[in-house]
C-alpha cells in the first residue's frame, strides 16, 4: 500500500496517520451510488470498467487520461478482506509528514522502514459506518510490526518497493 506517496517530491502524506489511526485506504474517491449495489456481483475487471466511466476515477488531461483511481479502488474492494495483510513503507528521510516515532532522540531518521498490519474490518461504500466516519474505501488495520527495510532480503525489498 502506498499511503499517498508523491515520489517526485519524496513525500509520503499519510504513513504516520494510517499507522497511528489504525486505518488503510487506497484513496478517498467516493464510489458512485449507481455502482455500490453492483460491487458484490462484479469481478474486479468488471468493477474497474464500471468505475472508470466516472470522471473522478480518470486522472490527467483529456488527451492522456489514466484510470489509476478506478484500478486501485476496484482492486481494494475486490481483493481486500478481513484477515488480509497490508504492507506499507516509508523511505523518505526529509519528508515533512513522517511521524516523530521515526526519529531517534538526536532527531535522526531511523528509516527506511516498513509496517505490516492485518485488516480487522472492511468498511464498504454506502454503509452506515462509512457515513459515520466520513471516509471512503477504508479498512481498519491492526498494525503488527515495524521493521527496517535494509534488514529484509533483496527479493522482499524488490517486491515492496
Amino acid at each position: 500500500l502506498n499511503s499517498f506517496i508523491v515520489s517526485n517530491k519524496k513525500i509520503n502524506h499519510s504513513f504516520g496517520e494510517f499507522v497511528e489511526e489504525g486505518i488503510a485506504t487506497c484513496g478517498f474517491w467516493p464510489v458512485p451510488n449507481d455502482t455500490i449495489p453492483l460491487i458484490a456481483n462484479l469481478t474486479r475487471k468488471e468493477l474497474f470498467q464500471q468505475l472508470k466511466q466516472h470522471e473522478q476515477f480518470n486522472i490527467g488531461p483529456p488527451d492522456d487520461r489514466r484510470s489509476h483511481g478506478a484500478s486501485q479502488v476496484s482492486m481494494w474492494l475486490k481483493a481486500t478482506v478481513v484477515g488480509s495483510f497490508v504492507i506499507m513503507r516509508h523511505v523518505y528521510p526529509k519528508c515533512k509528514f513522517f511521524p516523530s516515532w521515526l526519529k531517534v532522540d538526536s532527531g535522526e531518521y531511523i528509516g527506511p522502514v516498513y509496517v505490516i498490519g492485518v485488516v480487522t474490518e472492511k468498511i464498504m461504500p454506502g454503509s452506515t459506518k462509512e457515513d459515520e466516519i466520513m471516509s471512503r474505501n477504508i479498512c481498519l488495520v491492526d498494525w503488527k510490526r515495524v521493521g527496517k527495510i535494509d534488514d529484509l532480503q533483496e527479493a522482499t525489498i524488490s517486491y515492496i518497493s
